[in-house]
């Protein structure tokens, strides 16, 4: 196939030294390099109307990413998502999407809704790479992020919503957490060593109790998913994961994660008073403060995905007592008290 192999380079060179498990398994049915590259070529082709005629980068956590030049000069990134993310949601995400770059939300462009792609689906998006990766802690990072979220939220209020459902907001009684995104965490595997993790989560879903009213959010609105030209934010990726949630609990959602990102020297959790201020700074973008029962909301949504993430990390190693400085367990070791009355 046209295209397949300037594909396949960049997957290969991404894949080397990872031991799995791999994300291609699950979407493709093979994580080899050319298998990986024909279907990617297969797409561009058949939906997009060009060959690949350059790899640009190619990642994959969740699902499969892929951003490439095609013979007509478009600059384009397809995405192949998890089959965690049906139809139905993923046509419910490109529609807001769509709607944000509309009001002028730096986001990218879509080009094409969900279509059949593997053992799932993909969407295209405009590459736009414009701009630096930045280091959250830094203030005026952090005040741009959560102007961008109260914004994000504000535009969003009155759109339509349905399909962006997601699991976390409907597990059942006596569930304590949802699926792991990604099938190298097996948490019933890993229970022993992990109960404090998963003491603080249970104190944390019983202080959240049944969801109240829901906006629209993202869930993964951390500083690895944005881009800056100086101080001004100049792109947001990752609309695949955006979902509805209680207002507090989005923003107790990405103040104990703003700051995460694996492409700089930077502790991945913010101190809790980098936390409060993230908090302060979305209240006065929104145009009031929460109150004390949507304070109690926030502050146990943080200590609950920062949990969820010290549980993952904790999926390596669960006996551990001492873990990295900067991760996500020693912040939730040191602060996950003190996340309580962000």
């Amino acid at each position: 196939m046209l295209g397949a192999p300037v594909i396949a380079e960049t997957v290969a060179a991404f894949l080397d030294g990872w031991p799995g498990p791999w994300t291609e398994d699950e979407l493709f049915g093979t994580h080899d390099p050319e298998a990986v590259g024909e279907a990617f070529a297969r797409f561009c082709l058949a939906e997009l109307g060009s060959p690949a005629a350059a790899g640009i980068f190619y990642e994959a956590s969740i699902g499969c990413v892929a951003g490439l030049e095609l013979a007509d000069g478009r600059r384009v990134v397809v995405k192949t998502h998890s089959p965690a993310s049906p139809q139905g949601f993923l046509e419910a995400a490109v529609r807001i999407q769509a709607a944000l770059v509309q009001h002028g939300f730096p986001a990218p462009a879509p080009l094409l809704g969900p279509r059949p792609f593997g053992r799932t689906h993909a969407t295209a998006e405009q590459l736009v790479d414009e701009g630096d990766y930045r280091d959250a802690h830094d203030p005026p990072v952090r005040a741009a992020l959560a102007q961008a979220l109260a914004r994000l939220v504000t535009l969003t209020s009155d759109l339509p919503r349905h399909g962006l459902e997601r699991e976390q907001q409907t597990l059942p009684p006596g569930v304590l957490w949802p699926r792991p995104h990604h099938r190298m965490f097996g948490f019933e595997a890993t229970r022993a060593g992990t109960e404090w993790i998963d003491a603080l989560a249970t104190q944390a879903k019983e202080l959240l109790g049944s969801p109240g009213e829901c906006v629209v959010g993202h869930m993964d609105f951390t500083v690895k998913q944005c881009r800056f030209v100086g101080d001004e934010l100049r792109i947001v990726y990752d609309w695949d994961s955006l979902g509805l949630m209680p207002e507090p609990e989005i923003v107790g959602n990405t103040a104990a994660h703003f700051t995460t990102t694996w492409k700089l020297e930077a502790p991945l959790i913010p101190t809790p008073d980098e936390a409060r201020a993230f908090v302060a700074e979305y209240e006065r973008a929104r145009g009031g403060e929460f109150d004390r029962a949507e304070r109690v909301r926030l502050g146990a949504q943080a200590v609950y995905s920062l949990a969820y993430g010290a549980r993952c990390e904790a999926c390596r190693e669960p006996t551990a007592t001492s873990f990295p400085s900067g991760s996500q367990r020693d912040g939730l070791a040191r602060w996950g008290e003190e996340y309580f009355r962000l």
